[in-house]
């Protein structure tokens, strides 16, 4: 989705120096569409660095699929585009309102992290060495060069492990089990 953005913004940028005046234009749902785009460029590159395979297939995936758009639009298959846009729409619908995780047993841990190339690689490698699993990751930003790395980790794994290993490579954690919502 993060790359998507980008490279909706980035055909927006090229057609504004083309004398196109879409970026002033851009209403709600394109802002909607591309606001993760905003994030921060060194650590996205990271990321997008240490997924490199797997962004490669997604990207071609969805080339595939752009192209299929294309040629409809091309051959004016009014129906063939009300279907694609309808499968579509059933699938988004069917996304769940609020995230399920797979186990019930989650925990948090917390990682203060001072913004740095790899610095998310080394706390998630960390996890993968004590055979954690990660069932989600979020980063919330303190300042412009400071974050909090907050990773759902299922009960796989050696999480006191876990925290020797960051602790041992200047990481202060927090591990704490993580209640489930009962609202």
């Amino acid at each position: 989705p993060h790359m998507a953005a980008a490279a909706l913004i980035t055909l927006a940028a090229r057609r504004a120096e083309a004398g196109e005046d879409l970026l002033r234009l851009a209403a709600g749902g394109f802002k909607d569409t591309t606001r993760i785009a905003a994030g921060s460029p060194d650590l996205w590159t990271g990321i997008s660095l240490d997924n490199a395979e797997a962004l490669t297939c997604g990207i071609d995936d969805l080339r595939e699929i752009l192209g299929e758009f294309s040629d409809m639009l091309r051959r004016r298959d009014a129906e063939g585009i009300r279907r694609w846009l309808d499968e579509a729409a059933e699938v988004r619908r069917a996304l769940p309102a609020q995230w399920v995780p797979a186990t019930t047993a989650l925990f948090e841990l917390l990682v203060p992290v001072t913004d740095r190339p790899g610095v998310i690689s080394e706390v998630t490698t960390a996890v993968g060495r004590a055979g954690c699993n990660i069932e989600d990751i979020e980063i919330d930003h303190q300042s412009e060069d400071s974050a909090v790395l907050r990773l759902v980790l299922t009960d796989e794994g050696d999480r006191d492990a876990l925290c020797g290993d960051l602790s041992s490579r200047g990481f202060e954690c927090e591990l704490r089990p993580l209640e489930a919502d009962t609202e």
